[in-house]
């Protein structure tokens, strides 16, 4: 499963159980979003199954 794809999903699935508050959804949407355009910039694959613990912490320092 690619990544936008997932991001899409647990959006979806998180405004449908009202889980959390709209400000929460959004936050989150934007944090995801981010990081599929930090792994695209990079050049890195955005398949769930190859996103690696490092790419996670490059994002994070990015940040």
């Amino acid at each position: 499963m690619q990544l936008h794809a997932a991001i899409d999903e647990f959006i979806l699935y998180i405004e449908m159980k009202k889980i959390t508050r709209l400000i929460l959804v959004t936050s989150y949407e934007y944090d995801l979003q981010l990081f599929l355009t930090f792994l695209t910039d990079h050049g890195c694959s955005t398949c769930l199954n190859e996103i690696t613990k490092t790419q996670v912490r490059r994002f994070i320092q990015y940040l």
